[in-house]
């Protein structure tokens, strides 16, 4: 158990690291549904990677309060 426990900060951060790239994506996306640029298969798959976003978050936040 300690093993495991032992390399969890660093694993934390590469996906913090990887939640910061989805933001930005999804920064990205929003600003091309604005100008209607997207079709409507590309508005899905962004509405699924927005709901994983916010589920990382949550992980992210219990993973700060229990540390």
């Amino acid at each position: 158990e300690a093993k495991l426990l032992g390399g969890i900060h660093k694993e934390f951060a590469d996906i913090k690291d990887e939640f910061e790239c989805i933001q930005a994506f999804l920064k990205d996306a929003d600003k091309k549904v604005k100008r209607d640029d997207t079709t409507e298969g590309a508005k899905t798959w962004v509405k699924q990677v927005r709901e994983a976003a916010f589920h990382i978050e949550d992980v992210i936040d219990d993973y700060l309060i229990q540390v």
